[in-house]
């Protein structure tokens, strides 16, 4: 159900209401008591871990489908339960797009931070 719910909320333009119902139900970028600037480390580090991962995941998906030997590729971090009507290319995909949001998001907090710090500066 979070999966179409964080999709319907996308599609819809409620991008933030998307990203923290998916990230929360996949367990990515945990809040915990971090600075804003770690937690876009955390979100960054998350995204290139979805993005390489997802990218693993084609890649096998492309040998199988052209009888090729392919590896094992592992699951990453076996967040969250997924469904089995969904295929593992679609939930990655999905952590992406929203990694993707967040890191823009908290990068924009971070920049609205250090703006005001730097005009609190100039008024003293």
């Amino acid at each position: 159900p979070h999966f179409n719910l964080s999709l319907l909320l996308w599609r819809e333009g409620y991008k933030q209401d998307a990203a923290n119902t998916w990230m929360t139900a996949r367990g990515l970028g945990k809040r915990g008591k971090n600075s804003p600037s770690s937690r876009t480390s955390l979100l960054r580090a998350a995204l290139e871990e979805a993005i390489n991962h997802h990218g693993l995941v084609r890649a096998q998906q492309q040998m199988h489908e052209h009888g090729g030997n392919h590896e094992h590729i592992p699951a990453w971090h076996g967040r969250g339960r997924l469904s089995n009507s969904i295929s593992k290319d679609q939930v990655y995909a999905l952590d992406v797009l929203v990694l993707q949001h967040a890191v823009a998001e908290s990068q924009k907090k971070e920049l609205v931070k250090h703006s005001r710090k730097r005009e609190q500066g100039f008024h003293c």
